[in-house]
């Protein structure tokens, strides 16, 4: 008989603030479509670069594209949806009651898609996305730089 899993840890406690979206697709429709594959791996860098560019003054345009009956059809900002208020007055209720502290929260002001350091991973060890190598060459095993087995 199956058994429901446990989780031991949050993932943010694993990587605090890390990317949750993952785009895949099998290796068989990459390896059966490679210039389509190609093709939509460039249009999602270039969508992610827009989106980012001039401190995301393009995510408003983007909200009321995707909010479009031709694709999601949701309400922009899917504001009747995410209730960032609601999540807020309960943090802060927690706050009051002494039950946790405000550190334990993000600044409530700020807004949630800026990004620009990851934190620290698990091991304690610190990681920005722009400086991978940056991250592995600290640790004291593996091969660093231009080192090879």
């Amino acid at each position: 008989m199956p058994r429901n899993g446990v989780p031991v840890i949050t993932d943010y406690e694993t990587w605090p603030n890390n990317p949750e979206k993952v785009f895949g697709v099998s290796a068989a429709w990459a390896e059966a479509n490679p210039n389509t594959h190609l093709r939509l791996l460039r249009a999602l860098i270039r969508a992610a670069y827009w989106l980012d560019e001039n401190n995301n003054a393009n995510r408003d345009e983007a909200v009321e594209i995707l909010a479009r009956s031709s694709y999601v059809g949701a309400d922009p900002t899917a504001a009747r949806v995410y209730r960032g208020d609601l999540y807020t007055q309960a943090a802060r209720s927690l706050i009051e009651d002494g039950l946790m502290a405000t550190s334990d929260f993000p600044d409530f002001t700020e807004d949630n898609f800026q990004r620009p350091h990851q934190g620290e991973l698990i091991d304690g060890v610190a990681f920005t996305p722009r400086e991978p190598n940056a991250y592995i060459d600290r640790f004291d095993i593996g091969l660093k730089g231009s080192e090879t087995p």
